[in-house]
């Protein structure tokens, strides 16, 4: 299992890198998320160096990643850095968290939400630090979408098999506690209880009790 993870983590990288250059962009995201399983995670080409000496961070897993969650996940725009009055970024054609803009420096942007069904678990986000980016482009990253659809639904099932062996582990450890060390330990306790009440009446017998125990 770890080597499939593995693989399907070195082709998602892969597919990113080639689609940021297909489209000329300066960046690509791949963010997904499993409501179930409370988890949210990225992958980012180029991948982001926390400091420069450590290699780049392949799949951030954190909950700050929920911001990529929205209503409207396919969008077009060329004017992320729009601010109102107060200096503030307004979203107004599209749906994207500040904090997202404003971490990757983010100027123009196209999105497209990756769903199975009814249920919606991720979204390709394409950016462009300087130059515009084409309505065209925005076609064709929907073209390429079922592939990274696929390659979601294979990364949270690898997901929820884990946690199912985590669970599954969980239960076996509790079980082999209390039909083993927590039997043992209940039982020494009672001959423990028994020792102090018949250490007063029989000194004797508390005393090979002890022994014993």
């Amino acid at each position: 299992r770890a080597a499939v993870g593995e693989m399907t983590i070195e082709a998602v990288e892969g597919a990113l890198r080639q689609l940021a250059g297909w489209l000329k962009c300066s960046g690509a995201i791949l963010a997904i998320w499993d409501e179930d399983l409370d988890f949210n995670t990225i992958c980012h080409f180029p991948a982001r160096r926390e400091d420069g000496e450590e290699p780049p961070v392949r799949f951030e897993d954190s909950h700050e990643w929920a911001c990529f969650r929205g209503t409207r996940l396919d969008f077009f725009s060329n004017d992320l850095s729009e601010v109102d009055r107060l200096g503030n970024r307004v979203s107004r054609d599209f749906d994207l968290h500040p904090y997202i803009i404003q971490k990757f420096e983010m100027y123009n942007c196209i999105g497209h939400g990756l769903r199975d069904g009814d249920r919606t678990m991720g979204r390709l986000v394409l950016y462009n630090s300087v130059s515009e980016v084409r309505r065209t482009h925005w076609k064709e990253l929907q073209t390429v979408g079922h592939f990274f659809r696929g390659l979601l639904l294979h990364l949270l099932r690898l997901k929820r098999t884990e946690l199912e062996a985590y669970q599954f582990e969980g239960e076996r450890i509790a079980h082999d506690l209390h039909d083993g060390p927590l039997q043992s330990m209940i039982s020494f306790e009672t001959r423990l209880e028994s020792i102090r009440r018949l250490i007063h009446r029989n000194p004797d017998a508390a005393g090979e009790e002890l022994g014993s125990l």
